[in-house]
């Protein structure tokens, strides 16, 4: 046997070719792209041998003389695979598309929820059970730590009470062709239920106050009994390799450019925040050399800031290993172009004042402190945010009073026309103290921003007489 015997192994294992009955894998050999197989099930593939009695120990002797990482699969997810089971409520197309589960820390009036703290008790590789509508849906693998977490902005309508910071966990996804009603196998499934803290009541109705429960070993494995012939194919190989290909990989791989310039502003400026408001993933080191300056001579690791918008870009945890950042990366540039500033650590900060525009020093006359304000969130990349986030949904920028669309007139120059105007709170009623949200502001073009500024200068004039 030679490594081109292993290689076609793999090949035809992923193909779907199952010449022996699969049981559940504990050690498993990794291949150079990071992916993970069943080691006896390979070592018996290639060797060419009628069933599974090949021997463990031979198979983890042979394989790393070829250049292959042997590994005992529960080890090296910290123990025993855990249950659990989640009830989406109306966030299930969200979480299920974005990869993830969140919930706040607390419930209303910061009160301890249990189901909001398992998030922080599950682990790499453990099963999810995801119940949304009456059905189970989907079933999930965690893919990789918890973590704290802004709230996704697809999460603003369910619950306007919940805290900005929550907790997030990576889930792989694995969608169900036939869905299963729980209520249908209430009989079989009412006596494995937990007694306390149970994601269904005895009726099969969902627990709708109980968001992520921990279920037993046995409760687990019925549902999957419960599945079609299809999804309990689809099911079975990919828990052959659990957690997603990139968690998978070592961590010096990098991420190609191309996926990393996927970052936006908005990604940016959504990161920025969550640190800002408490969040943070520890497995980035304090910053060593440089700093991003966001405003008011606060400073942050820049490496975190993009680590986290990277994670929100790409729809999974992304790793220090995964991008390198420093002097002509595209990390730094992808910061620059945000709107920010990276200087050298414990350098002297010049400030850099972007001008206030002939209304606004209207509205901001004798309020010194109003003005510094203003050019202060122009420093720090909030309108190429609000422009980021209005393209990420509507595909081009445009005036939202006009409806004018810049790009039929002036081609790919045409987004200078549109600029970023306060709207939900306007500059002349701002409190020093106000925290500008992407949400607070609209996309208009050069005439309608500024006959909005006199439009509601007239007014405030009209209300003073």
């Amino acid at each position: 046997m030679d490594k081109k015997d292993v290689e076609l192994a793999i090949e035809r294992f992923r193909r779907g070719e199952r010449p022996y009955t699969y049981r559940r894998p504990v050690w498993h050999l990794i291949t150079d792209s990071g992916d993970y197989y069943p080691l006896k099930y390979i070592y018996a593939m290639a060797r060419g041998l009628k069933n599974l009695n090949a021997h463990t120990g031979q198979a983890k002797k042979e394989l790393p003389l070829l250049g292959y990482r042997i590994v005992e699969r529960d080890g090296a997810q910290g123990g025993e695979v855990s249950y659990w089971w989640v009830n989406h409520k109306q966030t299930y197309q969200d979480e299920h598309a974005g990869g993830y589960i969140w919930s706040p820390k607390t419930k209303r009036g910061n009160v301890f929820n249990q189901a909001y703290l398992n998030l922080t008790l599950v682990k790499v590789g453990d099963l999810i059970v995801s119940f949304a509508l009456g059905q189970v849906k989907a079933l999930g693998i965690v893919s990789g730590p918890h973590r704290e977490a802004a709230k996704p902005k697809t999460h603003e309508g369910a619950a306007k009470y919940w805290n900005e910071i929550g907790w997030m966990v990576p889930i792989e996804w694995i969608m169900l062709e036939s869905p299963i009603s729980p209520k249908l196998h209430i009989k079989d499934l009412a006596d494995l239920l937990p007694n306390k803290y149970s994601p269904l009541q005895k009726n099969g109705n969902g627990h709708q106050g109980c968001y992520l429960a921990s279920i037993s070993s046995a409760l687990g494995e019925k549902i999957i009994s419960l599945l079609s012939a299809v999804d309990a194919q689809a099911f079975a190989d990919r828990r052959l390799r659990a957690q997603p290909q990139i968690e998978q990989r070592p961590a010096e791989q990098r991420l190609p450019v191309e996926s990393l310039r996927l970052v936006t502003a908005e990604h940016i400026w959504n990161a920025i925040r969550t640190i800002l408001e408490g969040g943070k993933d520890e497995t980035y080191k304090p910053s060593t050399d440089y700093d991003l300056l966001v405003g008011d001579g606060i400073r942050l690791p820049p490496k975190q800031v993009f680590g986290l918008a990277a994670s929100e870009a790409l729809g999974f945890i992304v790793k220090p290993g995964h991008f390198t950042a420093g002097v002509d990366t595209v990390c730094f540039k992808l910061l620059k172009d945000a709107g920010y500033q990276i200087l050298p650590k414990d350098s002297e900060v010049e400030p850099v004042e972007s001008p206030v525009n002939f209304e606004e020093r209207v509205w901001a006359e004798g309020r010194p402190a109003l003005v510094h304000h203003l050019r202060r969130e122009r420093a720090t990349g909030l309108a190429k945010a609000k422009k980021a986030q209005f393209f990420r949904k509507y595909g081009k920028l445009f005036c939202e009073e006009c409806q004018m669309d810049p790009s039929e007139i002036y081609g790919d120059i045409g987004d200078a026309c549109i600029e970023v105007h306060h709207h939900a709170v306007h500059v002349a009623e701002m409190s020093i103290e106000h925290k500008t949200t992407l949400d607070d502001l609209r996309c208009l073009c050069a005439n309608c921003h500024r006959i909005e500024h006199r439009r509601l200068r007239t007014q405030a004039h009209e209300q003073t007489q």
